[in-house]
């Protein structure tokens, strides 16, 4: 009976050994809440779960899961959170339920701190099951195992300058005791929790584009009396989704770990350590494998929210190029309206008249037809070879006083006085109404400074505007082809022709 008291007392004061007081995760750099409560939703919204076998072979060896639940609310900037540990070494077992409440501050655009706190229940268990007694006989002593539950809380910092983040967690703030009945003795057994603290940090390194990242790191874990446990180690990462990592742990041993994304919200990992101490040789290895998932579909690969604010970042960036673009683009606008504005001032009028001429098109056309001079009614003017086409650039000043203050338009409404037999006419509008002819001339004086004068026909139906009156047919067709070069911005009412009756 004393061999089995001295087992349990054993196995009580054994359990205050750093390692075993708090969970052995080899995935906290996949999930950094495993350790840390300020880690609440800095990846997102995600569920994982982690099985921790410690060495292997060895009996009565630790035993670990963690099931976790975090995620982010309002642009990251709180993070709640779950998890629930078992633990069980040899006789000994705990289980602990905790809540997650983290909050992000925004340092600068490359720097934030964050602060996490769990509050929770831990249950402690001793299991008589467990027990390996040289007599049988003296399990039967032990009917019942025996519980004992408390309060705890947890409590981390993490800090994250661009590429670069360290955190540090403090655990079993209120160290919490537990009290079991001993069945030899007056006294009754208790058991302390102490508290524990975690550091952390690693450095992110991309290579081609972030094709590839190095994620060197380390980690120490210690409690007051205790020296602390250090390690270091190495990731690396392929297009965010598959990750390999090294790792050496002090006077422990070696750990290797593989994982990937698949479909960019299951997260699988394995990881597997070889102890380097006088161990080795009683296990086959420490396992470990990890199963998640990241909801939503902001979570892909094995991003951050270093990741996170980057893409936020180019999000504003590109807000305030799209902003600048649309002030040029307006300013464009406003420009191109100014032009347009000035455009139909410049020609003020114009379509009015057109449309109201346009009334008239079949009845000019006619009487073009039948009144226009053609080179063939005078046979000197058909084997003249015509003039090279010559830019002709309306005037932009006047030689004199009188050709700057334009008159009024000159009208002859006797046509029996003005057309003469034989007279030419190099004409660009007609109209049957005066005002009509009157508006059009005051328009090609405003455009173009042409000098024009309106004359009626000799059957009194059309008012003619036209440039030049002459009896030289030559004259006529110099004239003609100028006039029509003069027509830049498309104001003549059908082509210019010569008038001949």
């Amino acid at each position: 009976m004393k061999i089995i008291q001295i087992t349990i007392v054993s196995m009580l004061l054994s359990n205050t050994v750093v390692g075993q007081q708090t969970s052995v995760i080899d995935h906290y750099l996949v999930n950094p809440y495993f350790i840390n409560p300020s880690a609440a939703g800095l990846k997102g919204n995600q569920a994982y779960l982690d099985y921790h076998k410690q060495w292997q072979g060895f009996q009565g060896s630790p035993e670990t899961q963690i099931v976790t639940i975090d995620g982010n609310i309002n642009r990251q900037k709180h993070g709640l959170g779950l998890s629930i540990i078992n633990d069980q070494t040899n006789i000994l077992g705990s289980t602990s339920g905790f809540l997650t409440y983290a909050y992000n501050i925004q340092l600068s655009k490359i720097q934030f701190l964050r602060f996490g706190a769990s509050v929770g229940a831990v249950q402690n268990r001793i299991i008589y099951n467990n027990i390996i007694a040289e007599d049988p006989t003296e399990l039967q002593l032990f009917e019942n195992n025996q519980n004992a539950t408390n309060f705890d809380i947890d409590a981390g910092l993490y800090y994250q300058l661009e590429k670069f983040s360290v955190g540090f967690a403090a655990k079993h703030l209120l160290t919490p005791s537990f009290r079991y009945e001993n069945n030899f003795t007056a006294n009754n057994l208790t058991f302390s929790r102490v508290p524990h603290y975690i550091i952390n940090a690693q450095y992110d390194i991309e290579i081609k584009g972030g094709k590839w990242e190095f994620q060197p790191s380390v980690f120490m874990k210690g409690v007051q009396g205790v020296p602390f446990v250090f390690e270091g180690g190495i990731t690396g990462t392929y297009k965010k989704i598959f990750w390999s990592t090294l790792r050496y742990s002090h006077n422990i041993g070696y750990t290797a770990s593989i994982g990937g994304v698949i479909s960019k919200q299951l997260v699988l990992g394995y990881s597997y350590n070889m102890s380097s101490s006088e161990l080795a040789a009683h296990n086959s290895g420490s396992h470990e494998i990890l199963i998640g998932y990241r909801f939503g579909s902001n979570n892909g690969g094995s991003g951050s929210n270093q990741e996170f604010k980057k893409l936020e970042e180019q999000n504003i960036e590109l807000f305030e190029n799209t902003d600048q673009l649309q002030i040029e683009n307006e300013k464009i606008r406003e420009e191109l309206e100014d032009q347009r504005k000035k455009l139909k001032e410049a020609i003020y009028g114009l379509d009015e008249l057109k449309k109201v001429l346009e009334k008239e098109r079949a009845d000019r056309e006619k009487m073009i037809s039948e009144f226009e001079f053609k080179p063939s009614n005078n046979p000197s003017l058909e084997n003249e070879e015509p003039n090279e086409p010559e830019i002709i650039e309306p005037e932009q000043s006047y030689s004199s006083a009188e050709d700057q203050n334009p008159k009024e338009p000159e009208v002859n409404e006797d046509s029996s006085d003005k057309i003469v037999e034989g007279d030419l006419y190099v004409v660009v509008g007609a109209t049957r109404e005066m005002k009509e002819a009157q508006n059009f001339q005051k328009i090609l004086t405003r455009e173009y400074k042409l000098k024009t004068r309106i004359v009626r026909n000799s059957r009194a139906s059309w008012f003619l505007i036209y440039t030049l009156e002459t009896n030289d047919q030559k004259e006529a067709n110099k004239e003609l082809k100028r006039v029509k070069k003069v027509n830049t911005k498309d104001l003549y009412f059908g082509k210019p022709w010569i008038y001949f009756e």
